[in-house]
């Protein structure tokens, strides 16, 4: 671990990381390393640190403290405090209205998602109809988009 720890890492700017980053993918543009094994390499990169941010942060957090309004730079880095992943829980007023349009917004988003998963079942343009209103109409079938791409998991 110190090996992570003691690597000139800490040293680079953004411009420097940056810089890196592309040297990467020159290296691999220049026919020195194959793509898929660079794309590897950064994606099992991109798991350690995810892991040890997740991990760290609270552990920074607990031992680094800063007054309202303080900032401090450490390696580059401009640290900050601040509030994040702040949330409402709204259930909580007991508010009538609120409870009433949530319940609203719960039915409709069920009935949007039945009325979707119908949908991406049409395979061709056809008439459909409302029982209730006898109005009918013509619908399509959905336009689905997306890209073949490579999927990457670490086993």
């Amino acid at each position: 671990m110190n090996l992570v720890l003691n690597s000139n890492l800490l040293s680079f700017t953004k411009e420097g990381l940056r810089h890196i980053s592309m040297d990467m993918v020159n290296q691999v543009q220049d026919g020195n390393v194959s793509a898929i094994d660079a794309l590897v390499y950064v994606k099992k990169a991109l798991e350690i640190f995810g892991e040890a941010e997740k991990n760290l942060r609270p552990l920074a957090e607990s031992q680094y403290h800063l007054s309202k309004g303080e900032k401090q730079i450490v390696h580059s880095v401009e640290i900050t405090e601040a509030e994040t992943g702040v949330r409402y829980d709204y259930a909580a007023c007991e508010d009538l209205i609120w409870n009433q349009l949530n319940m609203k917004a719960q039915v409709l988003e069920n009935q949007k998602k039945e009325r979707e998963a119908f949908l991406k079942t049409v395979s061709r343009t056809m008439i459909t109809g409302d029982s209730e209103t006898g109005e009918s109409w013509e619908i399509h079938p959905p336009i689905r988009s997306g890209k073949m791409g490579l999927k990457l998991s670490i086993k």
